[in-house]
C-alpha cells in the first residue's frame, strides 16, 4: 500500500537530513509566496507618463498664447492663499499683490513706494504662470476626460507625472512612483481657467507638505496692449 504524503513527510523528518529538508523547503515556499505577492501587488502606473497624442487636438491654448489679457493667478500651498491680479501685454505685466503695485518686464521686476524699485520676483511658483511651460505640460499630459455643459462650457482633465513635470521644468530625471498630478482647463469660447492640482509633484520635491493647487484665470483676450512703462516715465 502507498503511503500518504503525510507519513512520507514524517518519515523523512526522522531521518538526520530530514530538518535540513525542511528548513530549505520552507524558506523556499515562502519566497515563492513573497514573489507571487509582488507580482500580483499594486504597479506603478505609468500610463499618464505615455502621453502618445497631441493634446492641440483636444484642446487649443493659442488664445493663452497671445501673451494678452487680464488675469488672476491664485496659489495655495499648504492651506495658504497668494493671489495675483492683474494685466498682461506680451512681456510687461503689471499686477497687485498684497496691496502693493508691481510691474514685470523681460528684465526686472518692480515694487510701488515713493518710487518704482527693484525687487525680487514674489509671484509664487512662476514658472507655472509661464504660457510655454503650460504649454508643454498640457502637450505632455495625459488625456483623462472631457465633461460638457449645456451651456456650452467643457472642461478638460490630465494628468501629468511629476517626473513629467521635472524633466520639463528642471531638465532633472526623477522616478518617482505615485499618484499623478491633475490639470484641468476650462473653455467657454476662450479658455477662461487652467488649474494645476500638485499634490504628488509638491510633496516629492519637498516643496509643501501636503498640498498645492494653482489656478490662472483668463479675461479680457487682446484687450490689453501697448501697456505703458511705467519705468521709463
Amino acid at each position: 500500500m502507498k503511503k500518504s504524503i503525510f507519513e512520507y513527510l514524517k518519515e523523512l523528518k526522522k531521518k538526520p537530513y530530514g530538518k535540513a529538508v525542511f528548513f530549505f523547503g520552507f524558506y523556499l515556499i515562502f519566497f515563492i509566496f513573497v514573489f507571487i505577492l509582488i507580482s500580483i501587488g499594486p504597479k506603478k502606473n505609468t500610463n499618464y507618463e505615455n502621453n502618445s497624442i497631441s493634446n492641440n487636438s483636444i484642446v487649443s491654448l493659442k488664445s493663452v498664447l497671445t501673451k494678452n489679457y487680464s488675469f488672476t493667478y491664485n496659489v495655495t500651498l499648504d492651506d495658504t492663499n497668494y493671489s495675483y491680479i492683474g494685466d498682461k501685454d506680451n512681456d510687461n505685466i503689471r499686477y497687485k499683490y498684497n496691496d502693493k503695485e508691481y510691474f514685470q518686464n523681460t528684465n526686472n521686476s518692480y515694487v510701488k513706494e515713493e518710487d518704482w524699485k527693484v525687487v525680487d520676483n514674489p509671484i509664487k511658483f512662476k514658472y507655472l504662470f509661464d504660457e510655454n511651460n503650460i504649454n508643454k505640460l498640457v502637450e505632455a499630459s495625459y488625456y483623462e476626460s472631457k465633461t460638457n455643459y449645456e451651456s456650452g462650457k467643457v472642461i478638460y482633465n490630465f494628468l501629468i507625472s511629476s517626473n513629467t513635470i521635472n524633466k520639463i521644468i528642471d531638465n532633472t530625471d526623477t522616478d518617482y512612483s505615485e499618484e499623478p498630478n491633475k490639470i484641468s482647463i476650462v473653455k467657454d469660447n476662450d479658455i477662461t481657467e487652467i488649474a494645476f492640482y500638485l499634490n504628488s509633484y509638491c510633496i516629492n520635491n519637498k516643496l509643501c507638505s501636503k498640498n498645492l493647487k494653482i489656478s490662472i484665470n483668463y479675461d479680457n483676450y487682446n484687450g490689453i496692449k501697448n501697456m505703458e512703462n511705467p519705468i521709463e516715465k
